[in-house]
């Protein structure tokens, strides 16, 4: 895998997520978390990271339809994966979190990109979902440390 310095805006903001959990949340939402939660932890279990961000870079340029971002509906969708995430039972990891929200969003036809970046001192790496300048799963305090060294 070739890494690529990553070509989107800086983050300047977060989503915030809602402080009431949605009181009912559509069977097929919940069916599409369910799958897509499981979708990621087969991938990171049976192929390379290679192949799971080719994969996703795939799904996302195949997508590219001219949809225009629905910052509401996304928002939305986001407010139900963090209703269900504590239902399935792993514990956090960036980088499942981040394949299975892209996973959960892109059946639901939103398509935003996979950062993955990199701290010198002490050493991390770190990944999260980003669209232009928003991060979806994280907050710009914690992700500033953070070099962007790729993305979907």
């Amino acid at each position: 895998m070739i890494a690529r310095a990553a070509d989107l805006p800086l983050a300047t903001r977060h989503s915030e997520p809602e402080v009431a959990k949605p009181t009912r949340i559509n069977p097929s939402l919940v069916v599409s978390f369910f799958l897509s939660a499981n979708r990621a932890s087969n991938s990171l279990k049976r192929h390379t990271l290679e192949q799971t961000v080719t994969m996703v870079r795939s799904r996302k340029y195949k997508a590219q339809d001219g949809e225009t971002f629905d910052r509401s509906r996304t928002e939305k969708l986001l407010s139900v994966f963090r209703s269900l995430r504590s239902f399935y039972p792993r514990p956090y990891l960036c980088l499942f979190d981040s394949l299975a929200l892209l996973h959960f969003l892109a059946a639901n036809r939103v398509y935003p990109s996979w950062v993955f970046g990199v701290q010198a001192n002490p050493f991390g790496a770190h990944c999260w979902v980003q669209h232009q300048d928003v991060i979806l799963n994280d907050t710009v305090e914690h992700i500033r440390t953070y070099t962007p060294i790729m993305n979907t």
